[in-house]
């Protein structure tokens, strides 16, 4: 009922517009063609315009990048919501009335069907004209001429079917019949009342200087029009010789032609048409970022480029996205692909499974080619790091040891060395080094870490590692990534990891953080949600210049309840996930 309430209001408004301009403005001129069209078209305009209400955008700062979907989720209070298992009482009455007046109209097109009927057929000037027994109001309509039993004087006859035959040629019945089809719509509008008035007043006065055009004589066609002043009316969407005001018709029909320039007078609709569209234009809400209101303002380009490994080869399904924004597209089978509506101040990002992330600035042509992953060292000084452990050595699943003595049996191979021999010289620093295993804080002995389950390892040092890991890291950060069964993080996936209940509530969560914190900045945090759900790998991506805020984002995000997983192909998988916090 929302729905159709908005319609039939902005239905209203259009209707009261054109005929307020007709009112003020043109029902003085004697341009009566213009002023028809004016009106026929205010009708039509009425129908149409609400179904294409104006659109406009609205950026709203969001504390949350979605990376599949930049549409805010809005979801409509249903606290006070009808129960839709009962009817919409406004929407009976209106379908009642609305019935009602679709009847009416019936019943005069049924009306009209008795009367061809029961009449007499007669031809007058080429034209069809039906005698009725009943004293009626000459009137025409639907290519036909209908008169009362009492109008037998040939000369008069003659006047008031050249004064229909103008309403016939015309088609005018098509604008009445029109309007009765918006009256049925807008059956409780009383304006319909006044602008049927003035469309009807308008075509006499276009019938009436057609009569007269053909030779019919001012004083006799007046005379005449004086004599049918009596009589009643029959069809509502006929053109009657007695409809409209008789004192005007008989002014107009003496008037001096309006002025050219006055044919200019519909277009001070203009202005209200504008107010009307604005009034009712949609809003379509998108959440965005500081950063991306700035890139949108700036221009976009179209960006074709190509993913390959250091042999040339393509790399199918290489991620490609556009730095803390949440859209992104895949590599083809040819490693080749497009992104749209680019910022040339935007940073791409290349990640595949095994290899080194690429980041570069956008450009229309662009290509990248990607280096294996084996060990990320970030330091600042350089200075002389421990080497990485060494590869672990491909070793059988028993070994046999021969020997006379029988009852010496299989022995199980002996364990892997210590990953307390590879970083040895890091743990005899006087300051200890942050241990960091798969995103959380290690307070484990490191030696119980089989070498052989770690995939990498990262050593931040200085302003890299306490902007990542605040004061926690201002010794030096090691980062350890442990193997995993499935160890592909992925960027963009076909189902991104959900919030519980929604980007409305992480939202939410995120407000109820930041409002205890009286200080202002943005902090972008980026994270990984494993194929379980948990939020792992907490660091900052980029700092608000604020270490106090740097370190309550990350405190947030951690604080953050398990997710559902992102899919892809249908099974979870781990997916990095990047949000700015805002305080």
């Amino acid at each position: 009922m929302d729905e159709l309430g908005n319609y039939l209001l902005q239905m209203a408004c259009w209707l009261i517009a054109f005929w307020l301009v007709y009112q003020l403005l043109l029902r003085k001129e004697t341009y009566f063609d213009l002023n028809r069209w004016f009106l026929v078209i205010g009708l039509i305009v009425s129908i149409v315009a609400p179904l294409f209400p104006v659109k406009y955008l609205v950026l709203l700062e969001s504390n949350v990048v979605d990376l599949v979907d930049k549409s805010p989720i809005i979801t409509k209070n249903t606290t006070n919501a009808i129960d839709n298992s009962r009817p919409d009482i406004l929407l009976i009455i209106y379908a009642i009335g609305a019935f009602i007046s679709l009847f009416l109209l019936l019943q005069q097109l049924i009306k009209l069907k008795i009367i061809r009927l029961r009449g007499n057929l007669m031809v007058v000037e080429d034209q069809k004209v039906y005698q009725t027994g009943k004293n009626i109001v000459p009137f025409s309509t639907l290519g036909a001429v209908y008169i009362g039993n009492k109008l037998n004087d040939p000369s008069q006859l003659k006047c008031i079917v050249a004064h229909e035959k103008v309403h016939i040629n015309e088609r005018h019945w098509a604008d009445l019949l029109l309007l009765e089809l918006v009256r049925t719509l807008q059956w409780f509008n009383p304006i319909l009342i006044f602008y049927r008035k003035a469309m009807m007043q308008n075509h006499e006065y276009l019938a009436d200087r057609g009569a007269i055009a053909q030779g019919i004589s001012h004083k006799i066609f007046q005379s005449i029009l004086v004599n049918q002043m009596l009589g009643q009316n029959v069809i509502q969407f006929a053109s009657s010789f007695n409809r409209g005001n008789k004192n005007k018709r008989l002014q107009m029909m003496n008037a001096n032609k309006s002025k050219t320039i006055f044919k200019l007078k519909p277009l001070l609709v203009l202005p209200l048409i504008a107010i009307i569209l604005f009034a009712f234009a949609e809003p379509k809400y998108l959440y965005n970022t500081a950063e991306e209101t700035s890139t949108m303002q700036e221009g976009s380009i179209t960006v074709k480029g190509k993913v390959v490994n250091a042999n040339g080869t393509p790399l199918t399904g290489a991620a490609i996205i556009i730095e803390l924004k949440n859209t992104g597209t895949v590599a083809d089978n040819d490693g080749n692909f497009v992104l749209r509506n680019v910022s040339t101040n935007d940073m791409l990002i290349v990640s595949y499974i095994g290899y080194q992330n690429i980041k570069k600035k956008a450009k229309e042509k662009m290509e990248f080619t990607m280096e294996r992953n084996i060990i990320a060292i970030a330091d600042d000084k350089k200075e002389n790091l421990p080497p990485p452990p060494p590869p672990p050595t491909k070793q059988k699943e028993k070994l046999t040891i021969v020997d006379d003595d029988p009852n010496k049996k299989d022995l199980p191979p002996p364990p892997p060395p210590k990953l307390s021999v590879q970083i040895n010289s890091i743990k005899k620093q006087e300051n200890p080094l942050l241990i960091v295993v798969d995103g959380k804080i290690y307070h484990e002995n490191i030696d119980d870490i089989n070498p052989t389950e770690i995939e990498s390892i990262t050593v931040l040092r200085d302003k890299v590692a306490t902007d990542n890991w605040g004061d926690r890291g201002k010794n030096g950060v090691v980062e350890i990534k442990l193997k995993k069964e499935n160890n592909e993080v992925f960027t963009v996936v076909e189902e991104m990891p959900q919030f519980p209940g929604g980007s409305e509530k992480l939202i939410e969560f995120i407000n109820n953080k930041t409002k205890e914190v009286a200080e202002k900045g943005e902090t972008y945090i980026q994270f990984t949600i494993s194929e379980k759900g948990k939020v792992e790998n907490v660091k900052v991506a980029k700092s608000s210049g604020n270490k106090n805020l740097d370190k309550k984002a990350i405190e947030i995000v951690e604080s953050l309840p398990d997710w559902t997983p992102g899919k892809q192909r249908g099974k979870p998988v781990t997916v990095d996930y990047t949000i700015p916090v805002k305080f």
